[in-house]
């Protein structure tokens, strides 16, 4: 943030501010509302982190990608985004590893990817905390014990893959950790425990079932 002046700081507050406001309020019963707020969105993003690199930063679209993670994680100051857009178009180390990479997709490029007619999925309810919007799903095919674990924010209708072959088992084991919890239990805390959990299986299942839908 030091390479910025007050007035290049003024404007990226203010654009992440809009970014953040369009974020919040979209209306998803109203497709025009939704379409026209998600480019305000991405737009004000793509603006700012410009801001921040003064036009030179190799991958814009990673650091706007970093930005609309940490809207979806919620609970970020209005400074600590500021940060995050700064540090990160920088190479810096003061950006949140959690945010780094994490693609979503829309309904149509997931189906094109990860859609199969011979599947079942299986639902392990939503993340809970400032994600209770974004549910969480394991897709398999009859017979087959691992599968595609992937969350779905209902708020934007857009999918991210977890996991893109993890056995059922680990995953009952990372959600019987998770309902053992009082905190909240964010997309990026059930990713962070599908990386360590996959092996450690527990004997039994502790908490609710999953649900299954064909």
């Amino acid at each position: 943030m030091a390479e910025l002046t007050n007035e290049h700081a003024t404007v990226l507050r203010q654009l992440l501010e809009l970014a953040q406001d369009a974020h919040d309020h979209v209306d998803l019963e109203d497709p025009m509302d939704y379409w026209y707020r998600l480019g305000q969105r991405n737009a004000d993003i793509h603006a700012a982190v410009l801001i921040a690199s003064h036009g030179n930063v190799p991958d814009a679209q990673a650091v706007v990608d970093q930005v609309i993670e940490a809207f979806r994680r919620g609970g970020s100051s209005m400074d600590e985004l500021m940060r995050v857009a700064s540090a990160a178009t920088h190479g810096q180390p003061g950006s949140d590893p959690a945010l780094i990479a994490r693609k979503w997709l829309g309904p149509k490029a997931f189906r094109a990817v990860h859609g199969d007619p011979q599947t079942i999925d299986i639902s392990y309810g939503s993340a809970r905390g400032d994600d209770h919007q974004t549910s969480i799903t394991l897709r398999r095919r009859p017979g087959e014990r691992t599968g595609l674990l992937f969350a779905h924010d209902r708020t934007w209708d857009e999918y991210t893959v977890l996991a893109s072959n993890i056995a059922e088992i680990d995953v009952e084991a990372i959600f019987a950790a998770a309902y053992r919890t009082t905190g909240p239990v964010t997309v990026e805390h059930l990713a962070a425990q599908v990386r360590s959990h996959r092996h450690d299986r527990p004997r039994q299942m502790v908490g609710p079932g999953p649900e299954v839908r064909r």
